[in-house]
């Protein structure tokens, strides 16, 4: 006994097979033969009205169920016929009516049953909603297990290290960390250091971050380098101030030099001093960053000076601002701009005992800066000053921490503009006959160098220096020469 479902079977394969007929696919496609109904099937209008009985069809099976006439909003892929693995398309939307009318041809004498239907269809269609939420159930299948199996913390190192993919969430608690860490610092490798770094950062407290820097030093250093690069100042002061003061305080001297105000710069290096000054591994460090330190309150201080003083007598200064320059630069303002000052912000003396500067340092200063002013009087006070046998009249030696031919070689600067006779009193007292002559004939004091070849009574070398001097200063020498060589 067939059920519900083969009784609708058999009686709607009944109603659309034709009796005793057996059409096949191959017969179907076959253009060069007619079917067993006289029907090409690639005829448009034929096949057009094969479709209306296939319609009409359908509606009168729908009634004998208990359906309406009408069958509401059937889409086109629920009127799809399978055609050996082809999707034909009904191809009209909107509702489907028994559209018939009296201008239809009528239909043909053949029964339902002899409509060529099953070569077409092999079941019948079923007229209903196609569910859009309908899950793909291959997309539900288990995925094998074999896909999350954690790789080894020397796999997931080792592909860092070639720049493969890698995932580092695997590792969750902190020894599987460690391990990471160790095995990336025993490849020596750079850029895989600051990755598991970078990782641990991410996923640590501060505190326990903290701990693995201080106990893994060459991570450290990777990480302090990689945050400099990168010019992260404020956590490179963190990391410095966990590994010790001493690197913390000098970053600090360090980033100091970047404040543009110069009181934030002097209150940045004065806290650098506080930091420094218990720490006797950086004793030097401490006293050359106080020592900056005054001097940058110094500079301040000398600044509101020369604002005071008229532009014309400060005019090499304009350019070159006091604040943050060298020491050199600052004792040179004193001497040259404050040399009888008794203001001890810019007395040259005081400046000297305050920054302990040496004597001879604070001697070339001294004399370049009085030569810049042209103050000859001046210069000759401080190299030959007034002894008891000067006095006498017995003449004054010169007294200097510096060589006589290094004085000579100051003074005589071109840009100086020194006077010959001022230059040639000092090259007269060098002892070396060779030297005084070398030394004349390259400052051009013409003069000396006749002097000293007059005393080595050498006439054929004393013409052949007289023709060396400039023809407009032999004028000078040659009645003296002249003289000699008559």
């Amino acid at each position: 006994m067939a059920t519900g479902m083969e009784e609708d079977q058999t009686e709607w394969n009944d109603g659309l097979s034709p009796p005793g007929k057996d059409l096949t696919i191959s017969n179907f496609f076959d253009t060069d033969e007619k079917d067993v109904t006289g029907i090409n099937v690639f005829d448009t209008k034929a096949m057009d009205h094969v479709m209306k009985e296939w319609r009409n069809d359908a509606h009168k099976y729908m009634k004998k169920k208990g359906g309406s006439k009408e069958v509401e909003e059937v889409k086109p892929e629920e009127m799809a016929l399978q055609i050996g693995g082809t999707i034909l398309s009904e191809g009209r939307r909107g509702r489907i009516k028994d559209d018939r009318s009296a201008t239809d041809p009528p239909l043909p004498s053949q029964s339902l049953k002899e409509t060529p239907r099953d070569r077409f269809v092999t079941s019948p269609p079923e007229l209903r909603s196609v569910d859009q939420a309908t899950p793909i159930v291959a997309m539900q299948r288990p995925v094998p297990s074999s896909i999350w199996t954690v790789p080894t913390i020397r796999e997931t190192v080792d592909r860092i290290l070639v720049d493969e993919p890698f995932v580092l969430e695997w590792y969750r608690t902190l020894d599987e960390k460690k391990g990471l860490l160790k095995e990336a610092i025993s490849t020596h490798d750079g850029n895989t250091i600051i990755t598991i770094v970078l990782f641990l950062r991410s996923t640590l407290s501060k505190a326990m971050f903290e701990a693995l820097l201080l106990s893994y030093v060459e991570a450290a250093q990777h990480y302090c380098s990689f945050l400099r690069q990168n010019t992260a100042w404020e956590q490179l002061k963190n990391v410095y101030y966990v590994l010790g003061e001493e690197r913390y305080a000098m970053l600090q001297y360090q980033l100091a030099h970047s404040n543009e105000s110069i009181n934030s710069r002097i209150n940045a290096v004065e806290k650098c001093v506080r930091l420094l000054k218990d720490k006797s591994s950086l004793k030097n460090e401490q006293y050359y960053i106080e020592e900056y330190w005054n001097l940058l309150k110094r500079q301040q201080k000398m600044e509101e000076v020369r604002k005071a003083l008229p532009p014309s007598s400060v005019n090499r200064f304009q350019s070159t601002p006091l604040l943050d320059s060298t020491l050199v630069t600052s004792l040179m303002y004193c001497c040259r701009f404050h040399i009888n000052d008794q203001d001890p912000i810019v007395n040259p003396e005081v400046f000297k005992k305050d920054f302990k500067i040496s004597e001879k340092q604070y001697f070339i200063v001294l004399l370049g800066s009085l030569c810049a002013r042209r103050d000859w009087p001046a210069i000759d006070t401080i190299l030959t000053p007034k002894s008891f046998s000067a006095k006498l009249g017995f003449g004054s030696k010169i007294k200097a921490p510096i060589s006589l031919q290094r004085i000579i070689r100051i003074i005589g600067k071109k840009t100086y503009l020194a006077d010959e006779d001022f230059l040639a009193k000092y090259i007269k007292q060098v002892d070396d006959l060779e030297l005084r002559l070398e030394l004349a004939t390259k400052y051009q004091c013409y003069g000396v160098g006749i002097e000293v070849l007059k005393g080595f009574k050498d006439i054929d070398r004393l013409k052949t220096y007289f023709d060396q001097i400039p023809v407009e200063k032999q004028r000078k020498y040659r009645p003296a020469l002249v003289k000699l060589f008559s």
